[in-house]
């Protein structure tokens, strides 16, 4: 053992596994260490059975970030936690309380991941007033709040920020793309990656042993993609074989997606990506994902070229897209 690294953890309480990333981690931790103890959370008790049956070699705990006692159980005798958080959540409450539990679990803890979802290093003071909250708001207002807490906490927490659109979310556009011929979404350039990297990003980090990630706020994209939605159509329209139109307008966005997640998440998407749109220079591609991983993330035209017939006969195995994950919590 180096003196960078320490004992890799044997045992590993998950948050979020109900969700795409939190599966992703949860997978690609089980694969590598298969031997590992292996503790799910979920904060509400009709997940935490789907989960038993899903992972039945996993131990299932229902646990909640707002309520201590709760937090104290799952953290006993665990030496590895991924952290991941929803819309809505009080991260001010919810992360003093992680703060406490992991500082009460008999110093067994060895790494925390903390995921995230916001820009680097830009003030929430530029943010429109419309966008502006507390810290129940979205993950790009919320979450800076929460990290705030653990910074202060000197626990051995490394950030692990997803500075980019997942490429699964592709999938909300094939319908349209089968049926019409057409994308209706609004057009902002950003980075991109897979969830499925991003999981196993996480597990070569929880699993690496290595104390020079402590404390460190690594963003997380592909290193190769970073389109616009007209970008993205032209590639999609390459491997597919026929052109794609993009209509990009608040009209057509509202018409379509205000019946899938309401009036006011949809009008709080809409500005939110129209302030990527405006700061969108701030997004830079890098490379960490790929030293990471030991390879080349993969890029969304490889996606696409995996799931041809998900936009031309709809016969795909992918996971739901943003919308659909956006209607299920």
């Amino acid at each position: 053992m180096s003196e960078y690294h320490q004992k890799v953890p044997e045992s590993f309480l998950l948050f979020g596994v109900s969700g795409r990333v939190g599966d992703a981690a949860a997978r690609a931790v089980s694969k590598q260490a298969p031997k590992a103890k292996l503790r799910l959370a979920s904060t509400k008790p009709e997940k935490a059975e789907k989960l038993k049956k899903k992972w039945p070699n996993a131990e299932v705990v229902v646990a909640n970030y707002e309520d201590l006692p709760s937090l104290d159980a799952a953290f006993k005798d665990i030496e590895a936690i991924f952290i991941i958080t929803q819309f809505g959540l009080d991260e001010k409450l919810a992360m003093t309380n992680v703060v406490t539990a992991a500082k009460r679990s008999a110093n067994k803890l060895l790494v925390m991941i903390r995921f995230t979802a916001i820009f680097p290093e830009f003030s929430l003071n530029r943010l429109p007033k419309s966008l502006q909250g507390s810290e129940h708001g979205p993950a790009f207002i919320s979450q800076p709040i929460g990290k705030a807490i653990m910074d202060e906490s000197l626990l051995p927490v490394i950030y692990l920020n997803a500075g980019a659109t997942f490429i699964e979310n592709y999938k909300d556009h094939a319908k349209p793309i089968r049926e019409a011929g057409k994308m209706i979404w609004p057009s902002r350039r950003v980075p991109f990656i897979l969830v499925e990297d991003i999981g196993e990003i996480i597990a070569n980090i929880i699993l690496s042993g290595d104390v020079r990630h402590f404390g460190a706020f690594h963003t997380m994209n592909n290193g190769q993609d970073r389109l616009d939605l007209f970008e993205a159509a032209e590639i999609i329209s390459q491997v597919i074989g026929k052109k794609i139109e993009v209509v990009a307008s608040k009209e057509a966005y509202f018409k379509v997606y205000t019946s899938f997640m309401g009036e006011a998440m949809a009008n709080r998407l809409w500005e939110f990506f129209q302030y990527e749109k405006d700061h969108e220079v701030i997004w830079a591609l890098n490379d960490f994902a790929e030293r990471t991983l030991g390879r080349k993330p993969k890029t969304l035209k490889a996606w696409v070229e995996e799931n041809k017939e998900l936009f031309v006969s709809g016969n795909s195995q992918v996971e739901g897209g943003l919308v659909a994950n956006l209607k299920r919590s």
